[in-house]
């Protein structure tokens, strides 16, 4: 102990060097801790387990520079600080629209930041705290300067560290033997150790509570797992999950009913909305109604509308709501599932339908680049043919990307295009948050008891139901309205909490099938989710196909709920496994 003191006294600045990477990531996990919370048992060594996992990071990171700088602490030091810096900002940016850590996967969307809507949507949500970050920085720097001459150790260094690590560990094997004989623990362990194996027929306690792991095993020895043991690999399915998976698919009970679409129908147009409410629907504010049209097309009796969609979109948003309306899947919960599915082949809608002779042609219009969320690759993934984005549109772009009122006006150009028989798939963008600012269209609220950015997300949805009224007409004046199968449905719901309505407001999806043949009232009209769509309307088309999704059909007035821990379960089994490579359909 002695000798400890006296090399702590003689190498006291690294000791108050390597605090500051201590400081950012503690800090970082500990603002995720109270602002979204870790989603399981927080035990009663949880913060010596989250030091532990904080100091095994920053030692790695320290040891990792050490070793490429041959030896130079100061240096190793300063980048180990970085590092922490940017991995602890980004994660607290990324946590407040996504609620979770950064994952391995959510990392490979880094390209997705190139675009204008995503970076307003970082620089809205940089709260005044966040400048803890800058004092870190500031005070860091500072003591460089003020000890630029003096020398750290490197052996001393390494010494410090290594009776550090002694009494962590010390600590914590102490803790959790006492923990453990104390009988409450059984809980707990089972979690401590998740089925990083990739063998499916144990419980993958990662992927349904990702943030209690990672608080846990820290942030870099949780993505460094992940991308040795499940990143971007295909799991070899046993004939377990493959009996599993088939015996839920094949059960057709709650998937068929019978088709009800008439033989004039020749088009299947499917409209996802950016972070579409159905509080919406019938909400009058001022005396005005939000969403005029689509309330109106809500009356039509060929208009089926279900206004309590549960939303089962996860971390990747957007790119999650159209892989389940298209693949009749869940998406990953721990993982951005785009970035591991662009490389698979699922029985997309447009397939089937192409498949079965009901179209011959599929295209599908982006207000973005091509390539964010993947969507080249995922084109591929659900057998659209054609893609236009707004490097396809012809006319100047009011913004970066295009508007609802470009996409629309868009969509009606190809329309005259398209030939009959066609899947038309169309996503909007200006309901996207942030809500900082609406888009001026002559349409005001001026009720002052309203949250300003959920009285812009009102204003804006305004703006949306006006341009989609536009389209739907023209559709009608063209006669591909009475010919279409019409689909509107929401791709994931806003946040409520960075609108300042949290607990105020539901946060369920409205669905709306034009033309779909069936009685509407004898539909299902409660309770549902997002996965009954690609179900419900292969039901309607009377698609013949074993696989039909995991989903419920909504025209079945007995319906019961689609989805639960076996679905989250199937679903990650066929899209991290192998499953549609050996089962051809």
């Amino acid at each position: 102990m002695k000798g400890f003191v006296f090399n702590l006294r003689k190498n006291y600045l690294f000791l108050i060097l390597f605090m500051f990477p201590l400081l950012n990531m503690l800090y970082m996990h500990y603002q995720f801790f109270f602002s979204i919370g870790i989603d399981f048992y927080f035990s009663k060594t949880s913060i010596l387990d989250n030091f532990f996992a904080v100091l095994l990071d920053v030692t790695a990171v320290f040891l990792l520079s050490l070793l490429l700088s041959w030896g130079r602490v100061k240096t190793s030091l300063t980048v180990t600080f970085f590092i922490t810096l940017i991995l602890s900002f980004s994660n607290i940016i990324y946590s407040r629209f996504f609620g979770q850590y950064l994952s391995f996967s959510a990392i490979g969307q880094a390209g997705n930041i190139n675009d204008n809507v995503v970076i307003q949507s970082i620089l809205s949500e940089i709260k005044a705290y966040d400048l803890v970050h800058v004092l870190l920085l500031i005070l860091f720097v500072l003591i460089l300067i003020l000890y630029r001459n003096k020398r750290i150790h490197t052996n001393v260094s390494l010494y410090i560290l290594g009776v550090i690590w002694t009494l962590v560990l010390t600590l914590l094997v102490v803790s959790h033997s006492i923990y453990l004989v104390s009988g409450s623990y059984e809980r707990a362990i089972q979690t401590i150790i998740p089925s990083y194996s990739g063998n499916s027929e144990h419980p993958n306690w990662k992927s349904v509570y990702p943030n209690w792991a990672t608080f846990h095993e820290g942030l870099l020895r949780s993505i460094v797992l992940d991308h040795i043991f499940s990143g971007g690999k295909v799991t070899e399915l046993g004939t377990t999950e493959m009996k599993a998976i088939e015996e839920e698919y094949m059960n057709h009970e709650k998937r068929v009913t019978g088709k009800t679409l008439d033989n004039g129908i020749q088009n299947v147009i499917f409209i996802i909305v950016e972070s579409y409410l159905s509080v919406l629907t019938d909400l009058k504010i001022d005396g005005k109604e939000i969403t005029p049209y689509l309330n109106q097309l809500k009356r039509d009796s060929n208009v089926y509308y279900n206004g309590h969609v549960r939303p089962n979109a996860t971390i990747g948003r957007s790119s999650d709501g159209q892989l389940i309306y298209m693949t009749g899947l869940l998406p990953l919960r721990t993982e951005v599932t785009v970035g591991i599915a662009k490389n698979d082949r699922f029985v997309g809608l447009p397939y089937l339908l192409h498949k079965h002779g009901l179209v011959n042609y599929s295209q599908i219009l982006i207000p973005t680049n091509a390539s964010l969320w993947e969507q080249n690759a995922m084109n591929e993934v659900y057998h659209i043919r054609t893609m236009y984005s707004r490097n396809d549109y012809s006319k100047n772009l009011t913004g970066d990307d295009l508007t609802d009122e470009e996409i629309f006006d868009f969509a009606k150009i190809l329309d005259a295009r398209m030939p009959s028989n066609s899947f038309s798939l169309i996503l909007t963008l200006s309901m996207h948050e942030p809500f900082d600012e609406c888009v001026e269209h002559g349409f005001h609220l001026n009720n002052c008891s309203l949250p300003n950015r959920y009285r812009n997300y009102l204003i804006t949805s305004h703006y949306f139901d006006e341009q989609i009224g536009k389209y739907i007409e023209h559709l009608k004046a063209d006669g591909l309205y009475e010919k279409s199968l019409i689909v509107i449905a929401a791709d994931h719901e806003p946040h409520l909490k960075n609108m300042d309505i949290e607990g105020e407001v539901s946060d369920e999806l409205p669905l709306f099938i034009v033309n779909g043949g069936f009685d509407k009232n004898r539909a299902w009209s409660g309770d549902c989710n997002q996965l009954d769509v690609y179900t419900t309307l292969l039901d309607i088309i009377g698609v013949e196909s074993e696989w039909r999704g995991l989903g419920h059909t909504l025209l079945n007035p007995n319906y019961s709920n689609s989805v639960s821990d076996k679905t989250w379960q199937l679903s990650e089994w066929i899209i991290n496994g192998d499953y549609f490579r050996k089962k051809k359909q």
